[in-house]
């Protein structure tokens, strides 16, 4: 087994600076270091790339990430990851792959060549549910599927709502490589949310640099196997300039992680040639949103809805200066730490490219508020970010 060492990195993240409700997640508050796999890092006879989701099992303290490949890069697939960690500070010390996984059919065959684009796992403490966003250029629509962890034939699996799909009509659905790209579990094991990155044909335009799309976060019952909720998200828009090519511009939501039956915390991913990778995120909330469910179409609609809420997570600024931004696509929660916060494990999906990294980022995560006030913080963060001189009276 190869562990792949520590690589520091550096960069920017967006920062939110919307005060967070006592009950939230309000902030990242360490970054606890990034271990780096390179392009062509290959296990038993398979290139590890495409990492595009991550599930942790606390029982043996593992990691099950999500190869995106199609097929063209050999079998679709998931690894068994894991990690090592150093004592004081804690940080993050290495990865090891330790295992490798072919996701099968019911049948026990491969799944046909460009027939499925997985993007999201789930752990269910026996099984793990992937979703795919299909192809949908091909023909192929998204699915959700249990598979085994030992053998990885499919078990079962959960219907999609025909809002997403229609073999007889292009003008619904969801756009291709913009569909169900995010998964995960809550706490109680009950219930499984994902998510379309952008809007559905029949609900809006995807994002752009002056507005966000209208995707749908959609709930399974997994008692009943079927959905029972649909709720509108608005994400935000490209952060990038309007001078620059929209073909190589996007923004969108790629993955869901629940913090309660109710609450997720939500990633954004952002691409522009100007501004290149921008992650964000938020803690979101279903308690107050519309059940959308029964509407085959949002478009010109938005008005009489109530989306899902959205708090920023805060980032400081000294989190900010240690950390690089890849094309980040999937996060689970990790261990407890020595001094109780919880870990956020983060991965990025190199696109099998060479210019792109497959990277674990590990963060501390802290419900509690600081001692010091909220306003106080942020001024503080201000400061440090762009150096003393800032008119705290917004004179």
């Amino acid at each position: 087994m190869t562990i792949l060492p520590l690589t520091v990195t550096v960069g920017l993240i967006e920062v939110g600076i919307t005060p967070p409700s006592p009950d939230r997640i309000q902030e990242l508050t360490s970054f606890l270091g990034a271990v780096t796999i390179p392009t062509g890092f290959r296990f038993e006879d398979t290139e590890v790339g495409g990492l595009s989701g991550i599930t942790y099992n606390r029982q043996k303290d593992v990691y099950y990430a999500v190869s995106d490949s199609q097929g063209d890069r050999g079998d679709a697939r998931f690894y068994t990851l894991k990690l090592h960690w150093s004592g004081d500070p804690f940080q993050l010390e290495g990865v090891e792959v330790i295992g490798v996984t072919r996701i099968l059919d019911a049948n026990g065959e491969a799944f046909p060549l460009y027939s499925l684009d997985p993007e999201g796992i789930a752990f269910t403490g026996e099984t793990v549910w992937i979703a795919s966003e299909g192809n949908i250029a091909a023909g192929y629509p998204p699915f959700i599927k249990e598979f085994s962890l030992e053998s990885g034939r499919q078990l079962s699996e959960l219907p999609i709502p025909k809002q997403l799909f229609s073999p007889d009509n292009p003008n619904i659905g969801v756009r291709n490589n913009l569909a169900t790209e995010s998964l995960t579990l809550t706490p109680d094991g009950k219930t499984l949310f994902t998510a379309t990155e952008n809007a559905l044909i029949q609900d809006g335009p995807a994002a752009t640099v002056k507005e966000g799309s209208p995707s749908r976060i959609i709930r399974y019952n997994l008692e009943t196997g079927l959905v029972d909720g649909q709720f509108l998200y608005m994400t935000e828009a490209i952060a990038g300039s309007s001078l620059m090519s929209e073909t190589l511009q996007l923004n969108g939501l790629v993955e869901l992680l629940a913090v309660s039956e109710r609450r997720s915390l939500a990633m954004e991913r952002s691409f522009s040639l100007d501004r290149g990778f921008v992650i964000r995120l938020f803690e979101v909330s279903v308690k107050e949103a519309t059940d959308i469910r029964s509407l085959d179409s949002l478009r010109n609609q938005l008005e009489g809805i109530t989306p899902v809420s959205k708090t920023p997570v805060l980032i400081p600024p000294e989190i900010q200066a240690e950390v690089i931004w890849d094309n980040l696509e999937g996060m689970t929660f990790g261990p407890t730490l020595p001094d109780g916060r919880r870990s956020l494990i983060m991965v990025s999906d190199n696109n099998f490219h060479p210019l792109l990294h497959t990277r674990i980022v590990v963060f501390a995560i802290d419900r509690e508020y600081s001692a010091k006030p909220y306003q106080q913080r942020v001024w503080e963060w201000i400061e440090n970010f762009f150096g003393s001189g800032v008119d705290k009276t917004g004179n």
